[in-house]
């Protein structure tokens, strides 16, 4: 018999920050840690963000409204989009499409952060 040594198996985890009160700091708390699980700290993460609010903050903080209009919203690839008609993407549509790989964060004046990807809302999620 064989012994086998086989690589650790990395699995993602999962952070979810949800209040139903308005005005607690959830955009804010999300925000900061992503960019900081992502950023130059000994983490250096590959972290994912999803902007699940209609009210789009989150995007609004981490891309700029020009990049979202030109690149995600006109060519209906934010999350309302997705959510109305997923087999349409799944079919059709490159799933990373749907991912902001670069110039994510404002905070570091054009230079993103490399482990730092965002799925941008827009204000359409109200309708669904």
């Amino acid at each position: 018999m064989k012994c086998v040594n086989l690589p650790e198996i990395m699995t993602a985890k999962v952070i979810s920050i949800c209040n139903l009160k308005g005005g607690v700091g959830k955009t804010t708390i999300v925000m900061a840690l992503a960019e900081y699980l992502a950023g130059d700290t000994m983490y250096k993460k590959r972290v994912l963000a999803i902007d699940l609010d209609p009210q789009s903050n989150l995007t609004s903080a981490l891309m700029s409204e020009e990049i979202w209009e030109k690149k995600f919203e006109s060519k209906k690839l934010t999350l309302p989009y997705l959510f109305k008609d997923p087999e349409y993407f799944l079919e059709n549509v490159k799933n990373e499409n749907f991912i902001v790989k670069h110039n994510v964060s404002n905070v570091r004046n054009g230079n993103s952060f490399a482990h730092l990807h965002l799925i941008p809302s827009s204000p359409r999620l109200f309708e669904i």
